[in-house]
């Protein structure tokens, strides 16, 4: 039997295999407000979205101690020093922004389809049965802007005003149907020197369809009420820091960074109020504004109550896991 000594690598040969290793990985720079960057066409840094798509993940191309050279996906190259620095090879003005630097993987499409199915059934039971009933009363005033002149300014001109009528609207709100919560991206995100927290972002969007009725009425002149229908769509981008101990209950509770709300398709069943039409979707547009804070409170609670379902929290930590 021939003895074998054991194979000794030095640090420098260390590095450059991880350097062979680490090429080719997609990576992607987080700045400290938590958008994540990109380079345009005319190679700029600027920032992106709040979750990473193609155009905000780079190839890493070389490594080398405290230096890496990124490609963008329009071929453009960066340097990052220092593991946080960033400047572009062509020469960017002022100071380079500070970053974090994660490497970007995407959650298995098996997974992100579970997570869908998941957040569609909670979603539906949590709006079965809710009611919407809002109320408002606006001023509205026509003006028109006519010539003025003066003898020291022939151009000056005078606001009148036309007329001022008092609008007020009634809506009523329920779901029609049932909804669908589609999942579109998952990243899992790792910092590239292995000593950084590990962040799941996801996507979706959400398709509300609901129907109601609405009134549109000036006092002492005008009054029509009727049926409708609608879709609420809503776009959200949120964050999963896992925690140290995942067996606890509470322990990575999921969290929205991004939330849009918007109606569309709305169809009225009165040709008449359809006079009105622009002021509702503005009316129904201004009240998913300012019910943003409740809507958000709501979308964390479903997507925390998916996430603690065991088909679902045990393949994600595995998968954490052995990553």
């Amino acid at each position: 039997m021939v003895a074998c000594k054991p194979l000794l690598v030095s640090p420098l040969v260390a590095a450059a295999w991880a350097a062979v290793l680490w090429a080719g990985e997609p990576v992607v720079l987080r700045s400290s407000q938590g958008y994540f960057l990109r380079v345009d066409r005319s190679g700029r840094l600027v920032p992106g979205g709040l979750c990473p798509g193609p155009e905000e993940t780079f190839q890493l191309l070389q490594q080398r101690r405290d230096q890496l050279i990124l490609e963008s996906s329009h071929g453009h190259r960066l340097t990052v020093v220092d593991g946080r620095l960033v400047h572009t090879i062509r020469g960017a003005k002022g100071d380079p922004p500070v970053v974090e630097i994660y490497r970007y993987d995407e959650l298995p499409a098996p997974l992100r389809s579970a997570l869908s199915i998941s957040l569609t059934a909670l979603t539906a039971n949590k709006l079965k049965g809710q009611v919407y009933d809002e109320e408002r009363s606006e001023l509205k005033v026509e003006r028109i802007r006519l010539p003025a002149p003066t003898l020291r300014d022939w151009n000056r001109t005078k606001d009148h005003r036309l007329f001022a009528v008092r609008q007020q609207y009634w809506l009523r709100a329920e779901l029609d149907g049932p909804p669908a919560v589609m999942i579109t991206q998952v990243p899992c995100l790792r910092s590239l020197d292995g000593e950084g927290q590990t962040v799941i972002l996801f996507a979706a969007q959400a398709v509300l369809p609901v129907r109601g009725r609405v009134r549109y009425r000036v006092p002492h002149r005008l009054s029509v009420s009727t049926a409708y229908r609608a879709t609420i769509t809503l776009a959200v981008v949120g964050q999963l820091i896992p925690a140290d101990d995942p067996d606890q209950p509470d322990s990575g509770l999921p969290e929205l960074v991004e939330l849009r709300a918007e109606i569309s398709d709305l169809d009225i069943a009165n040709d008449l109020l359809n006079v009105a039409r622009a002021p509702i979707e503005d009316l129904i547009n201004r009240q998913l504004r300012r019910k943003s804070k409740r809507i958000r409170r709501e979308a964390n609670e479903v997507i925390a109550e998916a996430l603690k379902k065991p088909e679902l929290r045990a393949p994600l930590a595995r998968y954490i896991e052995i990553q």
